[in-house]
């Protein structure tokens, strides 16, 4: 006869079905270094973002206080579109923070009263609120970006120039970021000039 597994008061029943399904997953699939090495990577990441080691850093080098929960609007509100002519609403500012349309509505709310962000009649429905950044908001935008610039230049101080360019390809591949986008048309334009640098 089988006999009885004596459980704790605090058990779980889910943690025997997460330890199955982990071992479900996991199976006979030889571990592959690179993805281990991502996986460990973000954690970390995660980590630092959880103790907010960017959000201190920002905070530190601001010339004037500012609620962070700012800088998370006018980062979602500049953002490239994903697609041509997407126009920025409440509830694409709810989908780039992922959090519900009640809690984007209240940190946009917050955010025009600030005057960082302002409400305009959409080019598609005149009916319908489209987001854009006030002057205020895009000082602060510009202000934030070269903040977070001097923080990352600081980790990455050692980096070889050509590491850099093979780190923000990659990272902007792994985030998503469209073929398009700008920022990497700015790398490619780089390359063309270091390119006539050695050629000339």
């Amino acid at each position: 006869m089988t006999k009885p597994v004596h459980r704790s008061s605090s058990y779980d029943p889910s943690e025997d079905a997460l330890s199955a399904a982990a071992e479900g997953a996991m199976g006979d699939v030889p571990a592959d270094p690179p993805l281990i090495a991502v996986e460990r990577a973000m954690v970390r990441i995660r980590r630092n973002q959880t103790k907010r080691t960017l959000g201190r850093f920002v905070t530190s080098r601001l010339d004037r206080s500012v609620d962070l929960t700012h800088t998370v609007v006018v980062d979602a509100v500049e953002e490239e579109p994903e697609e041509p002519g997407q126009e920025v609403t409440v509830g694409l500012v709810a989908e780039r923070l992922a959090v519900d349309p009640s809690r984007a509505s209240r940190l946009v709310a917050a955010s025009v009263e600030a005057g960082y962000i302002r409400r305009v009649p959409s080019q598609a429905d005149s009916r319908r609120a489209c987001l854009e950044l006030t002057e205020a908001g895009k000082a602060l935008a510009q202000l934030t970006h070269q903040v977070r610039q001097q923080f990352f230049g600081e980790i990455m101080q050692d980096w070889s120039p050509q590491e850099r360019k093979d780190f923000a390809r990659l990272l902007s591949k792994f985030a998503g970021l469209p073929p398009k986008s700008q920022f990497l048309d700015d790398l490619d334009a780089d390359d063309s000039d270091d390119r006539a640098d050695e050629e000339s």
